[in-house]
């Protein structure tokens, strides 16, 4: 049903009770399963049907509904109303209580007819009465009992009478058992009402009984007939009050579950209706403990009386004394346990005296099961007479623990769902590491102040470094000097002033928003920053200089458009690292800040939000097997006017706006996705991915891969990641940790572009590398150049000396393959046998390849190794 909430239609599909939802109109628009047997129709017939065409309503608390097989069905009625969707509804409550009505028809009828038999004689309608409506009966039913001789009767005052029920004994003064054989009681036993007996003592002799015993001893017996007939019916009223009080509150548990918000709320409102509806003495929820003892911890009550709950100390432990009363065994059996008598019940023997001494005579246990059936709690709920709890209360009652059990576990599931999606709002507005904004959120309050700047005010925005961090990231480990980071964030809010947003915008660096002043408010701020973070950090047990290398542009002078302030800020940053300088300002336009330059910025962004992006892969072909060994993504910008974007016009832009990172993620997990997709149809590649230097100081890129990985089900050695020479030794301790890390998970590392970074082999040797990709500049250049040639050479025999692939980027020619094919070298890349195409297009070219294809001339121990 449209206008349902899936929360109400939850709650409400299951229900044994009908719910009809009617619209403004006061059609039905929805009946759940109930409502179909209600009805006896099906719910497409009652569907579009006016709510009052398929009622007959006398009183508005009670209606009549025409049943097909049955009759004249009554149900009560409760309503409410609704706003789903900015539309108003009313929903109809309706429980079937034709059969209840039936029995009170049926008791009143019984009722009738008591009376009118009462009316035949004056005793016996005396005698009945007592039984039905006095309190203490004792005294009035012996003095009843003597009554009902004839008038004239004459006895001595030893005579006496007994009444008997139940084993318990009604006996007037002067009784004495030793005399009673002298003559014979009236016993009747009367089906479920137990035996009656009632007794008329008199000690004279036989002879003087006189003329009226006859008659004396057929009174007695139809007054014991109608003593039986008296107390069945009051048990029977008894039972029926108890089962419409258990009916009462199973139907107001569960108007609390539909409209429970908290799980607190819900077990207090059980508690409470189940003292004053269900009229017992006392009601208590508990949750078992996973402790030593297997404690069972209250959590919510009602009817308290200071001390009990204190006191019962109840654990789920067979093996402990505590843990044998009804809720123990409830919690361990997960199925509802009775004491129909505390006073004599021995597992109750922890807490009789407390219990007693409240009158608390009867007591159960009802199970709380989740989902998957296993049991974590117990509803108790103790009553203030004996035998209180009969099949159909229990039944009602474990209906209810089962809903209160089912809100619960609803309450706790939304619980999550709300902790989970403020998670998800709160990661995507703040750093997870060190608790402050983090670039999204500094962009979107930066452009705000931009908007709202009036004339003639300036703002600033500090972009600032922590020098020497990746040095001391080797120094200490990734852990320790995260914890330092956050120190560092710690004293950076600390320095603040109101006005003033500080962010954490990428592994080292940090921001901080300005809303008023310009350079003079930034220099002052940077000083406050300076004389905080003058102090040593004490990290691993070891005292830790930090210094800050800042740089600010302020509007409306370097701009107010949010991406050219970050940028500006960051290249006078930039400036700062490079001049050894703690402030930079951002001294004027550079030719990488051309109008054009700017718009791609922005538009970057937008693409990323959008994920304007596709994969196009570039085969890598082993020339000693002559198979394809793997496949490089390549990322392209489907620009809105130009077409496909090659990476080398934006990835830049990316790396200097720190927009790198989520377009990595994005590249990731789309080559995953295509690495999974190719797997399932038979076809295992794998594909190499390029990361940026960002992604080592991202503090959750290993938990992304890890993420993939295991959303996709993918076998980490089909994921390849590659790192330029220029990364690695930038940033060599980082770098090192993190490809250690990435080896551990059997993901492949690779070296890119190697011979423009100036590394050492040896250096690289000490690495879990395992391939190296020499620079297509090399490649080019090699038939011409004999020296060129030589340095490719002698870098594939080192490596093959040290175990490590070599692959050879940027071939074109059949040449460059051949002379690679006789240094040695492992594997070709480069548009001689394939451009970067798109997966399906790649996928039917690796189909057909062979290397017999191509007019090589190859040496046959090679070609054939």
């Amino acid at each position: 049903m449209k206008p349902c909430a899936a929360t109400f239609r939850h709650l409400v599909e299951d229900a044994s009770d009908t719910v009809l939802v009617l619209d403004a109109d006061g059609l039905i628009v929805y009946t759940n399963p109930a409502g179909e047997t209600l009805f006896g129709r099906p719910a497409a017939k009652l569907l579009g049907q006016p709510f009052g065409h398929v009622i007959t309503a006398d009183n508005p608390a009670e209606i009549q509904i025409t049943h097909p097989q049955r009759g004249t069905v009554t149900a009560d009625v409760r309503s409410s109303r609704i706003t789903l969707s900015k539309q108003p509804y009313a929903i109809i409550y309706l429980r079937d209580v034709t059969e209840r009505k039936r029995n009170e028809l049926a008791l009143l009828e019984t009722s009738q007819q008591l009376r009118e038999r009462i009316k035949e004689q004056a005793c016996i309608r005396h005698v009945a009465d007592i039984l039905l409506n006095d309190e203490d009966p004792l005294e009035k039913m012996l003095q009843a009992v003597a009554d009902v001789l004839p008038p004239g009767w004459q006895y001595p005052e030893t005579a006496a009478a007994r009444i008997t029920f139940d084993d318990r004994a009604y006996t007037s003064k002067g009784f004495r058992p030793s005399a009673w054989q002298q003559r014979e009681a009236i016993i009747v036993s009367d089906r479920n009402a137990g035996t009656v007996e009632i007794c008329y003592l008199d000690e004279r002799p036989e002879s003087d009984e006189g003329p009226f015993l006859k008659e004396e001893r057929a009174l007695l017996k139809q007054i014991a007939l109608k003593v039986g007939e008296a107390i069945e019916r009051r048990r029977a009223k008894a039972a029926l009050l108890r089962f419409n009080r258990a009916l009462r509150l199973q139907s107001a548990g569960n108007s609390e579950l539909i409209h429970a918000k908290e799980e607190s709320a819900l077990l207090d409102a059980i508690c409470r209706l189940c003292v004053g509806l269900g009229g017992y003495s006392l009601a208590w929820v508990g949750f078992k403990q996973e402790d030593e003892v297997k404690r069972v911890q209250p959590v919510a009550q009602a009817g308290f009386e200071a001390g009990y709950l204190e006191s019962v100390r109840i654990s789920w432990s067979e093996e402990e004394g505590r843990g044998l009363g009804p809720v123990g065994r409830a919690i361990r059996a997960g199925e509802p346990q009775i004491s129909q008598n505390i006073s004599t019940d021995p597992s109750m023997t922890p807490w009789r005296d407390e219990a007693c001494r409240r009158a608390y005579q009867s007591a159960i246990a009802l199970p709380l099961k989740d989902s998957a059936g296993i049991t974590f709690g117990a509803l108790m709920i103790y009553a203030n007479e004996l035998d209180a709890f009969d099949n159909e209360e229990l039944r009602l009652l474990t209906e209810l623990a089962g809903d209160l059990a089912f809100g619960i576990v609803t309450l706790r599931a939304q619980a999550q769902h709300r902790l989970a999606e403020e998670r998800i709002e709160y990661l995507a507005y703040f750093d997870e590491l060190t608790d402050l904004p983090n670039s999204n959120r500094l962009m979107e309050t930066l452009k705000r102040t931009l908007d709202a700047l009036p004339a003639g005010q300036q703002c600033a925005l500090l972009i600032l470094n922590v020098t020497r961090f990746g040095e001391i990231q080797a120094v200490i480990g990734v852990r320790q000097a995260n914890e330092l980071l956050r120190q560092v964030a710690s004293r950076l809010r600390d320095a603040l002033r109101e006005g003033e947003m500080p962010a954490r915008i990428g592994g080292d660096e940090f921001a901080v928003l300005l809303s008023e002043g310009g350079l003079e408010n930034a220099r002052d701020c940077v000083r406050r920053i300076e004389r905080l973070l003058g102090d040593p950090f004490r990290q691993a047990g070891i005292p830790i200089s930090i210094q800050m290398r800042a740089g600010v542009a302020q509007a409306p002078d370097h701009g107010l458009n949010p991406e050219a302030l970050m940028l500006r800020s960051a290249m006078a940053m930039r400036h700062a690292k490079r001049n050894g300088t703690v402030f930079e300002l951002y001294s004027g336009p550079a030719e990488s800040e051309s109008p054009r330059y700017l718009t791609l910025i922005s538009e970057l962004h937008t693409a990323i939000v959008e994920n304007q992006f596709v994969l196009h892969y570039q085969p890598r072909v082993d020339i000693g097997t002559g198979r394809i060994s793997g496949v490089e993504a390549l990322v392209r910008w489907r620009y809105p006017e130009q077409g496909l974007m090659p990476p080398a016009e934006f990835i830049a832009i990316a790396e200097q706006t720190g927009l790198i990172d989520p377009l990595t993620h994005l590249v990731l997990e789309a080559a995953v996705q295509q690495c999974r997709a190719w797997s399932d149809q038979g076809f295992d590649m794998p594909v190499a991915v390029n990361i940026s230097v960002n992604s080592f100081h991202d503090p959750d890129f290993l938990t992304r891969i890890d993420t993939l990985l295991a959303t996709w089900k993918l076998n980490p050695a089909l994921l390849q990641l590659e790192i330029t020479e220029t990364t690695l030794m930038k940033e060599p301790a980082v770098v090192r940790n993190l490809i250690n890390r990435l080896k551990e998970r059997g993901i492949v590392v690779a070296i890119d572009d190697f011979g423009t970074g100036y590394s050492s082999l040896s250096y690289v040797a000490s690495l879990p590398i395992h391939t190296l990709k020499i620079d297509r500049s090399f490649v080019i250049r090699m038939l011409e150049s004999p020296r060129t040639r030589s340095v490719v050479a002698a870098t594939i025999f080192l490596a093959h000396s040290l175990g490590i692939k070599t692959v050879a980027e940027g071939v074109d020619v059949g040449e460059q393959v051949e002379a690679l094919h006789e240094m040695g070298c492992t594997e070709i890349q480069g548009y001689y046998f394939s451009r970067p195409v798109e997966a399906e297009q790649l996928r039917r070219w690796a189909e057909t390849f062979s290397l017999e294809h191509y007019a090589l001339t190859l040496p046959a121990e090679r070609a054939n190794a």
